[in-house]
């Protein structure tokens, strides 16, 4: 039996990159852009969408979100009937904004509609909520540096004051992209027993605010970085990494953070 056929809607993105490049080895790659046009005809197994627009995209064009998401879903919807495609995935940032946010309803209402237009679809489909990721990119796109562990680890690469406002306590989700690949990889080989189903990646590699400082800092004090931090509570070193990250998903976050703190040293240390 062959290997399964992928189709990856948005490859040249952070998600997109990693998977192409990650399981190109056990799998047969197509790379579509947001034409979703073909070359020449292809079985394609499944479908992976990781394109969509980033929040500052939906919050300048708030107007036109429902009309673009709509169309879009509308193609996605064309490309897997004409195709033949037999499974899709859709990535989905639903479970990790916050929903009060008036900023963020914009970029929640596409994710929103693309779920429901993309039900509608008659074949077997997986929606993948996806906790925050991080991770080496292949390129820095605008506003990357934003994220919270990129911006701790590029300032204090660059030497400077780490201000972190966040309560101690505060909530977050810091899934490393090696390990998001990984059950990835694993979800396009199990068999599909409903014809939707969702998943919310929501269980690992949650922390607190204060246990992610942490978490950092042991890694970067590792390559000889030390950062300086200023917090509402040092809390951060009163709990041990276990309690959090089990030893696997530790290495696989210091595989990543090391990964990435290599990435940022060549973007700003001469």
């Amino acid at each position: 039996m062959g290997s399964k056929t992928l189709a990856i809607l948005g490859y040249s993105g952070f998600v997109g990159y990693r998977i192409c490049k990650n399981l190109s080895n056990s799998f047969k790659i197509i790379k579509i852009d947001r034409n979703l046009k073909l070359k020449k005809k292809n079985k394609i197994d499944y479908l992976i969408c990781c394109s969509g627009p980033n929040k500052y995209w939906c919050l300048e064009n708030k107007n036109f979100v429902n009309q673009k998401s709509n169309n879009f879903s509308k193609k996605i919807i064309e490309f897997c009937k004409k195709n033949h495609v037999k499974n899709l995935m859709y990535f989905s940032s639903i479970q990790v904004l916050k929903k009060n946010d008036r900023k963020m309803k914009p970029y929640i209402n596409w994710h929103k509609n693309m779920e429901l237009n993309l039900k509608k679809l008659k074949i077997k489909k997986k929606i993948i909520r996806l906790p925050n990721l991080f991770g080496k990119p292949h390129i820095t796109k605008k506003n990357f540096w934003n994220f919270f562990i990129n911006f701790i680890i590029k300032n204090c690469i660059s030497n400077k004051i780490i201000e972190i406002r966040n309560n101690p306590n505060q909530i977050i989700y810091a899934m490393p992209l090696n390990f998001f690949v990984k059950i990835i990889k694993k979800e396009i080989n199990k068999k599909f027993l409903k014809l939707n189903k969702i998943i919310n990646l929501n269980k690992d590699f949650k922390f607190k605010t204060s246990e992610l400082i942490h978490t950092i800092e042991r890694t970067l004090e590792k390559k000889n970085l030390k950062p300086k931090f200023i917090t509402q509570d040092d809390q951060s070193k009163r709990y041990f990494l276990r309690k959090v990250l089990n030893k696997r998903k530790l290495k696989y976050f210091n595989l990543e953070m090391v990964d990435l703190i290599k990435f940022t040293k060549k973007k700003f240390v001469k």
